[in-house]
C-alpha cells in the first residue's frame, strides 16, 4: 500500500470507489478530476491517496469552500474502502493529510460524517471532531410525485403575475449567466450555513456552476415577475446516475411566504420525471424549518442525517 499525491489516470479507479462508498451521491471520473481542477487561487485544494496494485483503496483531501472562505479553515474528506479498513489506512491518509496541511497554518478542520456511519463518526470523535451543525438528507421518489396535487396554486400565482422559467429558454445565456450569479447571491445568504458566508466572483461561479459537467440548464428553475428574477430552484444531473441532485433553492425576501419556492421545486421535479429521473436527492439544514415543509409537502423521504463537525487546531488571530 503506497500513499501518494492523486494523479490524472487515478480518477477512474477513484470513481468507481466514491460510489461505493457514497451511492446516494454518485460521480463520474471526468466530475471528480474537474471538481479537483476547478480551485484557483486564493481557494487551496490538495487530495492524495491510498494505492494497492493501480486500484485506489483510499482518498484524503482538504478544500476551502469559496463561499465560506477563511484562509486558515479547511474542509476534509477521508474515505476507505469497506474491505480495507481496520487496518490503520485511514490514521494514515489522516496524518500525511495533516503534514500537506501543515504550511497553511490551519486554525480549523470541518469533516461532514453520515450519523449512521458509527465507523467515521468513531474515527472523528476520538480525533476530537465536534457536532456544529445538523443536515437532514431526503430523497424523492419520482414515480410516486404527483404535480398535479398542486398546480391549482401554481396556476393562481401565475395569475398574479409570476411566471416561471427554466435557463435553457433564455435567448441572452451570457446575461442570464449573470442575472443567475446577482441573484443566487443574494438569496444564498439567507441559508443556514456551518461557518460565515463569504463572496464570490462571476468568474468563479461561471468556471464552478454554468461550465460544470453537472450543470443542468432545463432543470434550472426561475421565479419571474415581469423581468425581475425572484427565485431560483437548481437540480444537478450527473453521467454516473439517473438520479438527479438539488442545488439551492431559494427566493428573495420580498417573495417568501407566497409558495414560490414550493411552486419552483414542482416544475423542477415535474421536468426531472418527465426526462426519465428516478429519483432527487437534497439536504437541509435541520433548521431550516420552512424548506423542510416544503419538502415534506412535495413528498421527500428523510434519510440520515449528515454531521458537519469540528476540531479546533489553534486560536484565530
Amino acid at each position: 500500500m503506497i500513499i501518494r499525491p492523486i494523479e490524472s489516470q487515478d480518477f477512474a479507479s477513484l470513481s468507481k470507489l466514491w460510489n461505493l462508498v457514497f451511492p446516494e451521491d454518485k460521480h463520474s471520473p471526468e466530475e471528480l478530476e474537474f471538481y479537483k481542477n476547478s480551485f484557483k487561487e486564493p481557494y487551496k485544494f490538495g487530495q492524495i491517496i491510498a494505492s494497492e496494485e493501480a486500484s485506489v483503496i483510499g482518498s484524503a483531501s482538504y478544500e476551502q469552500n469559496a463561499g465560506m472562505y477563511h484562509p486558515h479553515k479547511f474542509y476534509i474528506r477521508l474515505f476507505v474502502h469497506p474491505e480495507f479498513r481496520g487496518k490503520g489506512i485511514g490514521q494514515k491518509l489522516y496524518d500525511a493529510l495533516l503534514q500537506k496541511l501543515e504550511p497553511f497554518e490551519p486554525v480549523s478542520l470541518r469533516v461532514n460524517v453520515k450519523e449512521t456511519d458509527t465507523s467515521a463518526l468513531h474515527f472523528a470523535q476520538t480525533r476530537k471532531f465536534i457536532e456544529t451543525k445538523r443536515d437532514w438528507e431526503s430523497v424523492l421518489d419520482l414515480a410516486a410525485f404527483n404535480p398535479e396535487v398542486f398546480k391549482a396554486r401554481l396556476e393562481e400565482l401565475k395569475t398574479e403575475g409570476y411566471s416561471f422559467k427554466p435557463f435553457a429558454e433564455f435567448d441572452d445565456q451570457k446575461e442570464m449567466g449573470k442575472a443567475f450569479y446577482e441573484l443566487f447571491s443574494t438569496v444564498r445568504l439567507d441559508v443556514p450555513r456551518s461557518e460565515p458566508a463569504t463572496p464570490f466572483s462571476y468568474d468563479f461561479f461561471k468556471e464552478n456552476v454554468l461550465d460544470a459537467p453537472d450543470f443542468y440548464p432545463e432543470g434550472t428553475f426561475f421565479a419571474l415577475k415581469g423581468t425581475t428574477l425572484l427565485g431560483l430552484s437548481q437540480l444537478w444531473k450527473g453521467s454516473s446516475s439517473n438520479d438527479l441532485y438539488t442545488g439551492l433553492t431559494a427566493v428573495t425576501r420580498e417573495a417568501r411566504g407566497k409558495g414560490v419556492a414550493t411552486a419552483l421545486k414542482v416544475i423542477s421535479l415535474e421536468t426531472a420525471k418527465q426526462a426519465g429521473a428516478e429519483q432527487v436527492f437534497t439536504n437541509n439544514d435541520t433548521n431550516n424549518v420552512e424548506m423542510l415543509a416544503v419538502n415534506d409537502k412535495l413528498g421527500f423521504k428523510r434519510l440520515p442525517a449528515r454531521l458537519s463537525m469540528m476540531k479546533r487546531l489553534r486560536e484565530e488571530t
